[in-house]
């Protein structure tokens, strides 16, 4: 005959299973859900069969990591770094909260899980450990009971959450790899699950689970409508990982060719490989592959794009093949209007111009199939802003704000003549200028002959007092010429006779310091030509000076550029090499 159950108990097993949910925004919350729990997990059993058991769920909401990315820049960015062609600085700078000694070695278990579901080699995203922790309730910092009615106490379960760092664990897997983890669902989350066990003042945490939400585009379908937030669809995740190979087959297929020729050649690879998804493009299609590279380089037929794939494709093979090396062509990717409808398109540099590269619409059927929008002459309408394109109808192209923010204003000049590969190429000019004010743009000409040839502006950028602004003629003609530098309330700067060649003029490598930083002299507010007292009257009148910009008489007395007019400004007019001073001229061959 069995013993009554209470009669074998010789310590109490308690299992509980903690739901960790990491979502983009809140702070830390604690919730027991009592009506959700399944039947049998309620029930109390024994140490063997019979061991009581009994389940709570914790729900724990964690502010996301500061500069998170889109889910469409992770997938690039993983793309771009299994292929060793990582494009600028890591998605996150801030360094992540230090993990407890209980979950290090958790930690690179977790860290290989994340990389082989990215590389396709791992569906299940819902980790196991092995791992187990035995503390005395102390060591715990559980004060009190930790089992209460059946349940944990809410006092041992935040005492448990503490010293574990869960939260610490996932917020340090975002900061560190994000690309590899472009398969999460950030908006759904992380659920941790893991057993508590207590003996006497022994407490045990074991049997760690982690399951990471899938993201829908790579999750696994179970129907037509529904997928598995758990398991990842390893054809997916493999062609991510497989992409950068197939991309890099086709870069090699071309590596004989000519540079103009592997732009041609990559035109029309990923012609031949997608059409347009009109479908997707019409709208009430969830943003999705159809919009990345991926499909590009499946070999399906069935799966096309819209224009972001097109672009994206044509820029990743050209990074991979280009990868800033000097001298060589390089792409940007840039987004905006073409007649009023949202697009994206590249930018190639090559032969020292910029031109128009609209691969989507050189596709079959498209307004400018075959090539007519290949490194096309574009006429700039807006300046910096705003180009048209005629091909028997007018095509108007519009940068959006944030390409224009991300890109200085000489990488977006477009040529207005389309580019040819016969034609010899004509080099660039560049160069450096230091002024006050950068909140103003400095205006730089080549002047030959007393007509002025090519004009280029310095980008602006905010804050106040010197700064070094660089500017660049993308395509000069030989010939030797005068280099004119103005700029509002200072003197003009000129450099005799700069003499272009054959190649690239790069005017910050002169070993003349006149030349190779142009330091344009402050304080001309009037413009005569010369820093003396009138500039310092102007400052002085008493409609100017202790006035801020947005009240004074002559705002051009601000200087500085700090918003107001005051002994700031009558210092630098004042400096030994400004007061006196008038315009300066320095000879290039010395």
């Amino acid at each position: 005959m069995k013993q009554p159950p209470h009669k074998r108990l010789t310590a109490w097993f308690l299992t509980l299973v903690m739901t960790l949910t990491l979502l983009p925004v809140g702070v830390l919350a604690l919730e027991e859900a009592d009506d959700v729990i399944p039947a049998k997990e309620r029930e109390l059993c024994l140490p063997d069969e019979e061991a009581p058991s009994v389940s709570v769920e914790i729900t724990e909401t964690v502010a996301p990591a500061v500069g998170s990315q889109s889910d469409a820049e992770l997938l690039e960015g993983y793309l771009y770094a299994i292929s060793s062609i990582r494009h600028g600085s890591p998605v996150h700078r801030v360094p992540p909260r230090p993990l407890t000694v209980e979950l290090k070695d958790v930690e690179d278990e977790l860290k290989g899980k994340i990389k082989e579901v990215a590389a396709g080699n791992l569906a299940s995203t819902q980790f196991s450990f092995s791992n187990k922790w035995t503390k005395t309730k102390a060591e715990w910092g559980i004060t009190g009971e930790v089992i209460s009615d059946g349940a944990l106490t809410q006092q041992a379960s935040e005492a448990i959450r503490a010293k574990l760092g869960l939260d610490a664990l996932m917020r340090k897997q975002l900061l560190e790899m994000p690309y590899e983890l472009y398969w999460y669902n950030k908006a759904q989350g992380v659920s941790m699950n893991y057993s508590v066990a207590t003996s006497g003042n022994d407490v045990t945490v074991r049997n760690l689970t982690l399951s990471m939400n899938v993201s829908q585009d790579y999750a696994k379908f179970v129907s037509t409508t529904s997928y598995n937030p758990f398991e990842a669809d390893t054809a997916k995740t493999k062609a991510v990982a497989d992409t950068p190979k197939k991309a890099q087959a086709v870069v090699d297929a071309h590596a004989g060719e000519t540079d103009y020729q592997k732009l041609v050649s990559y035109r029309e690879y990923i012609k031949g490989e997608v059409s347009y998804n009109a479908g997707a493009a019409g709208g009430g299609y969830p943003y999705g592959d159809p919009w990345q590279l991926i499909y590009v380089f499946d070999g399906k037929p069935a799966t096309n794009v819209v224009c972001e794939g097109y672009a994206k494709a044509f820029q990743y093979l050209c990074d991979l093949t280009f990868q800033n090396q000097e001298g060589r062509p390089s792409s940007a990717l840039v987004s905006g209007k073409m007649d009023n409808g949202d697009h994206m398109w590249n930018v190639v540099a090559i032969g020292g111009r910029n031109y128009l590269v609209d691969v989507t619409n050189c596709d079959t059927g498209s307004i400018g199939a075959p090539d007519q929008l290949f490194l096309c002459g574009a006429a700039e309408n807006v300046v910096g802003e705003q180009y048209t394109v005629t091909l028997g109808k007018t095509i108007v192209y519009v940068y959006d704000e944030k390409t224009v923010e991300s890109y200085a204003p000489e990488h977006l000049k477009l040529s207005p003549v389309a580019y040819d590969p016969n034609a010899v190429s004509a080099p660039s000019v560049r160069g450096a200028v230091k002024s006050y004010n950068p909140n103003n743009a400095a205006t730089v000409k080549l002047v030959q002959n007393g007509a002025v040839k090519y004009t280029v502006t310095t980008a602006t950028s905010s804050g106040s007092g010197q700064a070094e602004q660089s500017f660049s003629f993308n395509a000069v003609a030989a010939g030797t010429y005068d280099l004119v530098v103005t700029k509002p309330g200072h003197l003009t700067y000129t450099v005799k006779n700069v003499v272009v060649g054959s190649t690239d003029l790069d005017l910050t490598k002169h070993s003349n310091a006149a030349i190779s930083t142009i330091t344009l002299l402050c304080g001309d507010i009037d413009g005569n030509g010369f820093i003396n007292s009138t500039d310092l009257g102007i400052i002085l009148k008493g409609q100017n000076y202790g006035k801020s910009t947005a009240t004074a008489g002559d705002k051009a007395a601000d200087l500085d550029g700090n918003g107001f007019i005051n002994s700031t400004d009558l210092g630098i007019v004042l400096q030994g090499q400004h007061y006196g001073k008038s315009a300066v001229s320095v000879s290039f061959a010395g």
